[in-house]
This record gives C-alpha cells, structure tokens and sequence, in this order.
C-alpha cells in the first residue's frame, strides 16, 4: 500500500479520484499497518509471544531496527487517522451543504 500512496496522492491532486475513495484507501491502509504491528508485537520476543517460536523477531530490539516500532509506525498510524478524520469533516460538510 505504501507503494501506491504517491499514485493515490497525485490522482487525488489531479482530481481523478474523489474524497470518498482516498477515505476508503486510509481506512485500508490503517488496517492494514495495525496488523503488522501487531503480528510485530506477537512475533517479538516477549512474555505474551504468540507466533514465530522457531526463531523469534529479534531484530526490532536492536538499532535500526528499533526505530520503526518506536517512531515510524507510530506516526504512519497518526497520518492514516488524522486524514480520516479530516476526510470525514469535509465529506459531511460537503453532504450538509448539497442538501
């Protein structure tokens, strides 16, 4: 999905595509990064480990790694949700003012 972010983005600009399908696109997006996240976090080497026992996701303790749990998930989560919520403003507002 991320590959396809600067094609979404560039209809979006040209007007090719409307506010409903770049929510629709963010909302997929968003499920999409919280399952690797959370796969991530089940597969780590932790307490509550639930998949991957054979060889348990280690890499993300060390340096770089550590990074994209730490800050480039978080505001990958943050982008989706706060397009969303802007989209949905807009979206309703445009609806109020048709009608």
């Amino acid at each position: 999905m991320g590959i396809t972010a600067p094609v979404i983005g560039w209809s979006f600009l040209k007007n090719k595509i409307s506010k409903q399908l770049l929510l629709g696109w963010n909302i997929v997006e968003l499920a999409l990064v919280l399952f690797i996240l959370i796969n991530g976090i089940l597969s780590a080497k932790f307490p509550f480990q639930q998949f991957g026992f054979e060889q348990p996701n280690r890499g993300i303790n060390y340096f770089p790694f550590v990074l994209l749990p730490a800050t480039i998930v978080p505001i990958v989560i943050w982008t989706h949700l706060s397009d969303i919520i802007k989209l949905r403003k807009e979206i309703k507002k445009k609806n109020i003012l048709k009608n």
